[in-house]
Order: C-alpha cells, then sequence, then structure tokens
C-alpha cells in the first residue's frame, strides 16, 4: 500500500514539474515573440485573446462592413480555408497575437502573424503534421526551415501560405520575404519593441483593453487622406482600443521624436 502511495506522488510530482517547466517556456517566449515583428513594419496590432474578440464583435455592424472590403475579406477567407483544413486557430487560442503589415513591392501590403508555440503544438497541430509531407515545398534560410504550402482558396484561386518557428516563436505570412525579414531578426535579436520610442510607448501606455495598435504617422496619415495631422509624420502612435457595437473607441499617445 505505502509502495502504491509513494507511486502516486512521484506521479504528481512528475506532473507539476511538467506544468511548472511549460508555464515558464510559455512566459519566456512570449517576452521574445516581439523579436519577430519586421522593422519595416507600417502597422502592428496586438491582440490580448483573439477569440474573445472575434467572439465580441462578430455581429457588430461596423466589423460586418469591413469585412466586406476586398483585402480584409480575403485575408480572411484564406485564413478561415486554411484553419477549416489545417486548424491553424489552434495555434492562437489563449495567446497574446501580433499581427503587423508592411510594405511589400509597389503599393502592396502583405502580413505577418507572430506568437508564442509550444513543443507540444509543434508536434500535435495538423498544420505542423504538413511540414514534413510532400506538398511542403520547403526550403532553409539562415538555418531555418521555411515551408511553403500552397492551396485553392475557391474564391481567390491557388495561394502560397508561408510559416517558420524559431525559438518557439510561430510566424505565418502569405510573403516568403517577410518571413525572410522575421527570421534575421530572431537569429540578431532585434527587438523593435526595445528600440526608442516603441519602447517609451510600449512600457507606458496602459493596456487594459481589447487590443493595442501601433501605427506610424505617416502611414495613418496616408490612410486617413490628411497631411499635418501630427506635429511629427516620422514617429508612432500607440493606441488602446476598446470596441464598442456603434463605436471604436481609441485612447492614445503619439511620440513627437523621429523614428530612429
Amino acid at each position: 500500500m505505502k509502495s502504491n502511495f509513494d507511486m502516486l506522488k512521484n506521479i504528481l510530482f512528475l506532473i507539476l514539474l511538467l506544468l511548472i517547466s511549460c508555464s515558464l517556456e510559455e512566459n519566456s517566449t512570449n517576452k521574445n515573440i516581439t523579436q519577430a515583428i519586421p522593422k519595416s513594419s507600417d502597422l502592428i496590432i496586438k491582440f490580448h485573446d483573439i477569440n474573445q474578440i472575434n467572439q465580441k464583435i462578430k455581429d457588430y455592424k461596423w466589423w460586418k462592413e469591413l469585412q466586406s472590403t476586398t483585402v480584409i475579406a480575403k485575408n480572411l477567407h484564406i485564413l478561415d480555408i486554411l484553419n477549416q483544413r489545417l486548424n491553424i486557430y489552434e495555434i492562437f487560442q489563449n495567446k497574446t497575437i501580433y499581427v503587423s503589415s508592411m510594405l511589400v513591392g509597389d503599393n502592396k501590403h502583405d502580413f505577418l502573424i507572430t506568437t508564442s508555440i509550444s513543443d507540444v503544438q509543434t508536434k500535435s497541430n495538423q498544420l505542423m503534421r504538413m511540414v514534413n509531407s510532400s506538398v511542403n515545398n520547403q526550403k532553409f534560410y539562415e538555418g531555418v526551415q521555411i515551408n511553403n504550402i500552397k492551396f485553392n482558396t475557391e474564391n481567390f484561386g491557388d495561394q502560397d501560405i508561408f510559416f517558420a518557428i524559431q525559438n518557439n516563436i510561430f510566424i505565418l505570412s502569405f510573403s516568403e520575404m517577410i518571413i525572410q525579414e522575421s527570421i534575421r531578426q530572431i537569429n540578431t535579436k532585434t527587438d523593435l519593441f526595445k528600440i526608442e520610442p516603441i519602447h517609451k510607448l510600449d512600457k507606458n501606455l496602459p493596456k487594459y483593453s481589447d487590443l493595442n495598435i501601433l501605427v506610424k504617422t505617416k502611414f495613418l496619415e496616408k490612410k486617413i487622406g490628411q497631411q499635418n495631422i501630427f506635429i511629427n509624420s516620422n514617429t508612432w502612435s500607440w493606441f488602446d482600443v476598446e470596441l464598442e457595437n456603434n463605436n471604436i473607441l481609441l485612447n492614445g499617445v503619439t511620440n513627437r521624436g523621429n523614428i530612429k
């Protein structure tokens, strides 16, 4: 009887150690995932819980109108198709996620999704299991495997998806160039959020909202069609965003210094 009790204690102790180690790994990776965000980004959105936000806004009128725009409709459709086939949304569940957008080519913006990923998920998730399949047109860049899967999206034809994992950081994009830039930054530990003025904005702005938006003021002026609305157009603005049925409330600050 005593032997069985000792065995049970040992099993419980091992389970506890496993849970603690997973928690420490997740916390450590969360601190490093901003290394993957390209310095060339014009817009960065930080989601604290993307699934919760999706449930909250799915019936909002402004969200339905936004979803009807060509760019957003296309990207959401591609991601939904990918999720139906390979369950990629499982990777994003209950995690901090960054979506960054940057200019690729002439007047074309593409995006990068960045989050943490555990060793368990790299082995169990359906997308991860495609890594060693014949449909993966993989290649190596600076020692990191870039996975490339082409699939038909029905409404938008064939689409390439690129993804990679480095240091338990998961990155996904429709652009191989963006993935490569992200890998270079991870390997050199270049962190946009440790560089001024972003470091100061990130440190001082309260984060109690649904999401945070970091945007270059020059990019924002161009998108809203107004010039000289900021004291300095060569800097960043950081917004705390609350999402309501009829409104999007922004509370933020703009740095007065230049981008370094």
